[in-house]
């Protein structure tokens, strides 16, 4: 869905010296603000004369001659010279003052609102003519709505119009479904204590005004929050039904504080082998006490998913919960096989735990792309041999262009890590994995790494590291941009190395690589 834009005052003031429709002989194409630049082409040229034009020219002088007597007579030719005038007036001044794609000039009957032009489909329940055809709400409505507000809708009232919403996102999703044509959902700010299943080609819309008294629809996510609370362990739920044009967007999720029990899992979000496109959401991981080997998870992916293009998670907020075990802001994790994600653009901060992950992509498949990202390490708690790490990976996947722990005020601390962990920036569990362009740094630990490279519970992938910038950060006995640990062999070889800036950080010994002989004589080298 698209929303108004002001125009500058210069174009508004433009606006009142023309109206739609003078004539002229000349018409200039219109182009929609929708096209690109690499699609706009110019006005169409007006045709000049063919370059050949008739004329009667005499202009040559005839000598008529005769024996008695040579008559010289003067010859004017005349030239006709009327000029050809064009009428070069401007064609009309067309505009799109709501940024819809479509000028007044081609027929947009309601240029104050974006949702409003002709060839858009009805949005049930507006009570406005979204496709300029006459008429508002059409009979394949069936005088439903799915417009939804906890704070003045009711489902047994309600037909989920703007002036009649729904309470639930259940029943807007129920309407939906009812109406068909790929209605979305909108949401207006309130709580959702409910379960939500996410169904294939509705989208689920947060953000949305309206409060007793005041309810204009107007859409700002930041402002007017909709929060949905999960009320299982799984949360949200994204099953194998889901592809990526169907989306989540604009919502606060939050997932279920409780005790899972031993071995358990909690997540705000559970992507169960589908695709989703999960956008602009602030999402927060559920807290988690009282068991053991257990895991609180912001989204909780996995595979094999029913795309390889995998679920997009792209401009969230997203905050881990806290655990005695793991805490994860973003979870892959194998199910029948590893899963895909393309993670873009969001903000990931790990919670408290003592496997403390921001994001975590042990189970990662071919395709997986994390890029652009803020990243942050959360706060590892006990002294159970545990860990802190921005990122963790395995599998395959490519980690291009993410800043990683680089606000020291964000990023949480390792106090009591067992006596041989490390924690910090990135750790790679034998991923075959491209890691380029980031900013990567350790965090305050007794021993802090930007990198670690090893191969504890996966052999050795083929792993590049190319064009980073990787401080070790730390602030105990030891810290180092890259450290390598393995228990496979004799020096060992962990990959391509270059290209890189490496610092040793700041505690009291640092190196730019430092080999850890995990089990002596078992070495590595890049």
């Amino acid at each position: 869905m698209r929303f108004p834009q002001k125009l500058p005052l210069a174009w508004t003031w433009t606006v009142l010296l023309a109206a739609c429709g003078d004539d002229s002989t000349i018409g200039d194409d219109e182009v929609g603000t929708g096209d690109t630049a690499a699609t706009m082409g110019t006005a169409d040229e007006i045709g000049s004369m063919d370059g050949t034009e008739d004329m009667d020219a005499e202009g040559s002088s005839s000598t008529a001659s005769t024996t008695d007597t040579t008559d010289t007579t003067d010859t004017t030719t005349t030239t006709d010279t009327t000029t050809d005038t064009t009428d070069t007036t401007d064609g009309p001044i067309c505009v799109d003052e709501d940024d819809d794609g479509v000028t007044d000039c081609d027929g947009d009957c309601d240029d104050a609102d974006p949702n409003n032009f002709p060839g858009n489909f009805e949005l049930c329940g507006d009570n406005q003519d979204n496709d300029c055809d006459g008429m508002s709400d059409p009979p394949s409505c069936m005088g439903l709505g799915t417009y939804v507000s906890d704070l003045t809708g009711d489902d047994m009232t309600g037909d989920g119009t703007q002036l009649n919403p729904v309470q639930t996102i259940g029943k807007g999703i129920a309407n939906a479904i009812l109406i068909g044509n790929g209605q979305a959902v909108y949401v207006a700010e309130g709580d959702y204590l409910e379960k939500v299943t996410m169904v294939e080609d509705v989208d689920l819309l947060g953000g949305y005004h309206c409060v007793p008294n005041d309810c204009d629809w107007t859409r700002d996510p930041a402002v007017n929050a909709s929060r949905i609370f999960a009320t299982d362990n799984e949360g949200l739920l994204a099953n194998a039904m889901i592809t990526r044009t169907t989306m989540l967007d604009g919502f606060t999720v939050v997932g279920r504080d409780t005790n899972p029990g031993n071995g358990g899992n909690v997540a705000a979000i559970t992507v169960a082998q589908g695709t989703p496109t999960l956008s602009n959401n602030t999402i927060l991981g559920g807290n988690i006490q009282g068991c053991t080997g257990c895991g609180t998870h912001g989204i909780l992916v996995l595979g094999i998913q029913n795309d390889p293009i995998g679920v997009l998670i792209d401009l969230n907020r997203i905050t881990a919960g806290n655990s005695p075990n793991t805490s994860a802001g973003i979870t892959l994790r194998t199910f029948q096989m590893p899963a895909v994600a393309e993670i873009t653009n969001n903000w990931v901060k790990g919670g408290s735990g003592g496997y403390a992950r921001a994001i975590n992509a042990f189970g990662s498949a071919a395709g997986t792309l994390i890029q652009a990202n803020e990243v942050f390490a959360g706060d590892q708690v006990g002294n159970n041999n545990g860990s802190s790490f921005a990122m963790v990976i395995s599998g395959t996947v490519e980690v291009d262009s993410n800043r990683i722990n680089h606000d020291p005020v964000e990023t949480g601390a390792c106090v009591s890590p067992g006596q041989t962990s490390w924690c910090g920036g990135i750790e790679s569990q034998g991923a075959t994995a491209i890691v380029t362009n980031n900013i990567v740094f350790g965090m305050p630990a007794p021993r802090s790494a930007g990198i670690l490279m090893g191969e504890g519970e996966v052999p050795f992938g083929d792993l590049e590291i190319n064009g980073n910038t990787i401080e070790g950060g730390g602030t105990g006995t030891t810290s180092a941009a890259l450290v390598c640990r393995t228990t496979q062999g004799v020096n060992a070889k962990i990959g391509d190395v270059r290209n890189n800036i490496l610092r040793g950080g700041t505690a009291t010994t640092t190196w730019g690589f430092f080999e850890d002989n995990q089990v002596v004589p078992k070495n590595c080298e890049p």
